[in-house]
């Protein structure tokens, strides 16, 4: 599943690079890796961290969620259609949601909730099995704001200068241009709801 997966994230990240009419070259350059480095990645042969694909996202002008993958197996025009006069109503069914699994280790799993990345938030369920770290190799930091609610199991929010411990009910609103990390500490896998506005996870 995980070979799956970063084959699919490869020939996302390959379409959305020629799309913008991108050389290899070009986007390792701007990522300050080796295009061999790109090249693997395209093929499949390399997983990216979650920093390396959110800097890819960027140089390919769009976020990391643009690389969330349908559901194998799902029919992704069972989405529910939009309400009559308003087309930004719309049902998205548990079974049609676009996932994406921590394409380095995957023991974090994102679903997003939110339609598409036209919206002015982003709506994420996550899954994060213990011990793993979100923002492990670098601090995450970015435009725009966030708020998080646990729903089961416990989590860390780690600032610069502060840690906050949240157990399942709790919630934490923060700006994202503070450096932050999310850990799972627990020996019991957790899963949270994340709103993030401009979308830019």
């Amino acid at each position: 599943m995980k070979e799956l997966q970063t084959n699919r994230l490869g020939a996302l990240i390959r379409a959305r690079r020629r799309e913008l009419g991108l050389t290899q070259a070009d986007l390792a350059a701007r990522i300050n890796k080796s295009p061999s480095y790109i090249s693997t990645l395209e093929s499949g042969g390399a997983a990216p961290s979650l920093n390396t694909l959110r800097h890819i996202a960027s140089v390919l002008d769009t976020v990391a969620a643009y690389f969330f993958e349908q559901v194998p197996g799902s029919n992704e025009n069972s989405e529910q259609p939009p309400a009559k006069g308003n087309g930004r109503l719309r049902v998205v069914r548990p079974e049609t949601r676009k996932v994406l699994i921590d394409p380095a280790r995957g023991n974090v799993r994102w679903e997003l909730i939110s339609p598409d990345l036209q919206r002015r938030m982003e709506v994420v369920h996550m899954q994060v099995e213990p011990g793993a770290t979100i923002g492990e190799e670098e601090w995450l930091v970015h435009e725009g704001e966030e708020c998080g609610i646990v729903l089961d199991g416990a989590l860390e929010i780690e600032f610069e200068d502060e840690t906050f411990r949240l157990g399942s009910g709790d919630s934490l609103y923060f700006p994202s241009t503070r450096p932050h990390r999310i850990h799972n500490r627990s020996a019991h896998t957790a899963t949270a709801i994340w709103i993030i506005t401009p979308p830019s996870f």
